[in-house]
């Protein structure tokens, strides 16, 4: 404007964010220029919050007027933090393990709210006996240094929302148990683990290194000969020589 309050158009107005981390103009430019209308007014475009939050500056200078400048004030907040509304499987296969066995493959389990993925979601694992008692046998998670574990801190869910949970595996005891995942705020999800059927055992080798298999009639025994087929043990017959 002039000395006296009247617009002059077509000014060239730079508009600058002075700090580096700020927010950015399209293009993530911290500088564009604008041109004043017949108002008088230039219009900068739209700012884009970085990820940085704070107070940050927006400096308008005059081309070829670098004393004539008005600073403006740009604030970026956090956004609200969100919280899980519901935790839930991806994936329905039967969670089963004979004893001694894994159960396959790991459980993924998404976190959501409002129906969409929410990254950044703390869940907790732990084996319940079926009646919701913490359980001192049966499933479990493997440590670092192969101690079994039944409770289990997870990493945070990423940008789909999901975790995977560790290989879980059956120990000898058999019977139904509870995988319960739970978020900081309380969202639950229980799984049913079933332990049942027999260990997996191998067969005892022989002496030659080779499981022993059951023999048939007729077979060669271990000395290369046949074996005798049952029968009576033969005797002498004595008679009388007429005279």
């Amino acid at each position: 404007m002039t000395a006296d309050g009247k617009p002059v158009p077509g000014t060239r107005v730079e508009f600058e964010v002075i700090e580096e981390d700020g927010p950015r103009f399209p293009g993530d430019a911290r500088t564009v220029t604008a041109t004043t209308g017949k108002d008088g007014y230039a219009t900068a475009p739209k700012l884009t919050a970085g990820e940085e939050t704070g107070k940050f500056t927006v400096r308008a200078t005059i081309e070829d007027r670098g004393r004539t400048a008005v600073d403006f004030t740009a604030t970026v907040k956090a956004p609200p933090v969100q919280h899980a509304d519901a935790l839930v499987r991806v994936g329905n296969s039967t969670l089963k393990a004979a004893p001694g066995a894994s159960f396959g493959a790991p459980v993924l389990a998404k976190a959501t709210v409002k129906g969409k993925a929410l990254a950044g979601v703390e869940v907790t694992a732990t084996v319940l006996t079926e009646d919701g008692g913490a359980a001192k046998a049966g499933p479990y998670f493997k440590g670092e240094d192969g101690k079994k574990l039944r409770t289990l801190v997870l990493p945070k869910t990423g940008k789909d929302g999901t975790v995977t949970l560790p290989e879980l595996f059956a120990d000898d005891r058999q019977g139904t148990f509870t995988l319960h995942l739970t978020t900081e705020e309380g969202v639950e999800l229980s799984l049913k683990l079933t332990v049942a059927g027999k260990p997996d055992k191998p067969e005892k080798p022989t002496e030659s290194g080779k499981p022993n298999k059951p023999g048939k009639p007729g077979d060669k025994g271990t000395d290369g000969k046949k074996d005798k087929p049952a029968g009576t043990t033969p005797s002498a017959k004595a008679s009388r020589t007429a005279r």
